[in-house]
């Protein structure tokens, strides 16, 4: 029972994570917030790691969002 609680919890983890950075995605791109507020907002108490799960999930940096907004 141990292994597959323990998957079910990383799993559950990704999950919320990915809950967050899609929050932070609304807040950068459609609210206009700067990329640390947005991680701050969302529970991230370090932008760079955001920072990194952010590419991770979107495939590109919070600021390319930013600037993609602006052009």
């Amino acid at each position: 029972h141990y292994p597959l609680r323990r998957q079910r919890q990383m799993c559950i983890r990704d999950r919320i994570k990915s809950i967050r950075l899609r929050r932070a995605y609304k807040l950068i791109y459609e609210d206009g917030f700067r990329v640390s507020e947005a991680a701050y907002q969302t529970g991230f108490s370090d932008p760079n790691y955001f920072t990194t799960c952010f590419k991770k999930e979107f495939g590109k940096n919070p600021s390319q969002i930013v600037s993609s907004d602006k052009i």
